[in-house]
């Protein structure tokens, strides 16, 4: 398990929490998991819109895009960093005039930095794909209310 430590606490990896959720016996322990993932990492819930809230429109091409995946072993980042970077793969979020080539260049950069779990689940985001079962908006909404735009 590869996870962040910050001022003493371990941070699970996104596919960590997605992998827990995958796993989850009721529809109880998802939303029980989502509402505690949800009220401490907001890379988890950026994540959760990106993928669920129909609001939201990549400047990306849909599809995995082609990318070499690190190691797993050594990762530089982690999607609780980069998860900052979506300003730059968001349409209306202030980026909108960054050359295409450049910003696929740098969304690839990106899922090459991080781990190799957590690029495969973050390389669908523009197709909007989750592949968690249970997962799905409405489960969102019961877990986390109003972080959909689209409910």
């Amino acid at each position: 398990m590869i996870t962040e430590s910050q001022q003493g606490k371990t941070k699970p990896e996104l596919y960590e929490m997605l992998e827990a959720i995958d796993k989850a016996d009721t529809r109880e322990d998802i939303v029980k998991l989502i509402k505690g993932y949800g009220s401490a990492y907001q890379a988890f819930n950026d994540y959760l819109r990106c993928i669920f809230d129909e609001s939201i429109e990549f400047a990306l091409p849909k599809g995995r895009p082609p990318y070499t995946p690190s190691s797993g072993a050594s990762v530089p980042s982690t999607w609780h960093k980069r998860h900052l970077d979506l300003v730059y793969f968001v349409k209306g979020l202030g980026r909108d005039d960054m050359n295409q080539i450049k910003r696929e260049s740098f969304f690839i950069q990106m899922l090459e930095s991080i781990h190799p779990d957590d690029a495969l689940h973050i390389s669908l985001i523009a197709s909007k794909e989750c592949k968690v079962s249970g997962l799905n908006a409405e489960v969102i909404e019961e877990a986390l209310p109003g972080l959909l735009k689209n409910k």
